[in-house]
């Protein structure tokens, strides 16, 4: 199944991963476990990425229900990271405020789990409502997190220089210099917008 969709043939990885569900179902006699989850966070992630966000939606909030039941818990680095999958189905959606709190909620649940902010998972969380705030004009608070992001990414990884985090700062103040600005002063730094997002993925596909 992840060959087919690795050869960009969703449709036959999709009824290979949900024949696999069915597999596991049977053998396992339950969703909630960990091969099951696995395979349906790949169903989801292929509706996601295929332009079925409302599907991709269901299957993460299922899977949350799944790791506190597995993990007896409902703050883990799991839930963590599927609350990060389910504001990405919510943004497809075009749900950006429902698609802050998602994020905004996995960044309190990876901080409580880890119990400290200087973790990857903590980074993700802040990367991606960075972004989500810029993209939806929330320049101030999206670089005071990005800010926090590149901070903690940089004590955990030498592949970040000094340099590069002063950068990747000083595109986040012009951003916010350009939501200040007049019209004319916003619509010239759109660029300046999406260097900012750009750097923030790429950033995260880092961590």
């Amino acid at each position: 199944a992840t060959l087919a969709y690795e050869k960009g043939n969703a449709k036959v990885a999709l009824a290979h991963f949900e024949e696999l569900l069915s597999i596991d179902e049977a053998t396992h006699g339950t969703r909630a476990h960990a091969d099951t989850a696995s395979t349906m966070r790949s169903i989801a992630d292929i509706h996601l990425q295929q332009g079925n966000p409302a599907k991709a939606l269901e299957l993460y909030q299922e899977l949350l229900g799944i790791a506190e039941q597995v993990q007896g818990t409902s703050e883990s680095q799991d839930a963590a990271m599927l609350c990060l999958n389910v504001a990405q189905a919510q943004l497809a959606m075009g749900s950006t405020q429902a698609a802050i709190k998602s994020v905004t909620n996995s960044v309190a649940i990876a901080t409580q789990v880890c119990g400290t902010r200087q973790h990857a998972v903590v980074a993700k969380g802040l990367l991606a409502l960075a972004r989500v705030q810029v993209k939806s004009s929330d320049l101030g608070n999206g670089a005071e997190n990005a800010s926090e992001a590149v901070s903690i990414g940089c004590t955990l990884s030498e592949k970040w220089s000094a340099a590069e985090v002063d950068e990747i700062a000083a595109q986040m103040k012009r951003v916010v210099a350009a939501g200040r600005g007049e019209a004319a002063i916003l619509n010239f730094e759109q660029a300046e917008v999406e260097a900012a997002v750009a750097a923030l993925n790429a950033m995260a596909a880092q961590l």
